[in-house]
């Protein structure tokens, strides 16, 4: 070979290495991307979610489906004891009391549900980035997973996403869905390993 073939193959490995190189870095600066998106959306909903609005997420996740679509449908309705004092603690005032039930008026009815559509929307903003892989999912995943809660029936408010229909939150259905699954495998008992 001659000095310059020596010095084509020198120089076309040095442009593959920096190529390699290039690729690694960009790959490198993506995932750091992803890492603080996940941060970005952790700290929007830091900043948007409210005393108010979780309470309304706890009081509609003991709601039933009935109860859910006279929400959705702003229909006045009539709730128990313990979810009037969750009504209290949103709306400062214990609702009219008949015959041991407690109604929720219309007025209510449709501030509680702008309350809850406007959570599910910043929850499904968020969780479509994980869903997208726009966002890191281990760290939404980590940092959200306590809203899907078996022992406590808690699903992201699955009766309401179900009275509104599930197709109008495909990535909180995905991650909610996503969350059980893990959850059941964690709680299956592991077969035991036959000792010899």
């Amino acid at each position: 070979m001659k000095l310059k073939d020596y010095l084509d193959l020198i120089g076309a490995i040095l442009i593959t290495v920096g190529l390699l190189l290039n690729w690694m870095q960009m790959r490198a600066d993506h995932e750091r991307a992803r890492r603080e998106k996940a941060v970005e959306y952790i700290l929007s909903w830091a900043r948007n979610v409210d005393r108010r609005g979780t309470l309304a997420r706890k009081l509609v996740e003991t709601f039933s489906f009935e109860q859910c679509k006279s929400l959705i449908n702003q229909e006045a309705f009539e709730v128990g004891r313990p979810k009037a004092v969750l009504v209290e603690g949103i709306f400062g005032e214990m609702p009219e009391e008949r015959d041991g039930k407690y109604q929720l008026d219309l007025s209510k009815s449709a501030e509680l549900r702008w309350m809850v559509v406007s959570y599910l929307n910043n929850l499904e903003a968020i969780i479509s980035g994980w869903r997208h892989h726009v966002a890191d999912r281990q760290i939404i995943a980590e940092q959200f997973k306590f809203l899907v809660s078996p022992s406590n029936g808690h699903f992201i408010l699955e009766e309401f996403r179900k009275a509104a229909g599930l197709d109008n939150y495909p990535a909180i259905e995905e991650f909610a869905k996503e969350r059980k699954e893990e959850y059941d495998s964690a709680s299956r008992p592991k077969p035991r390993r036959k000792v010899a």
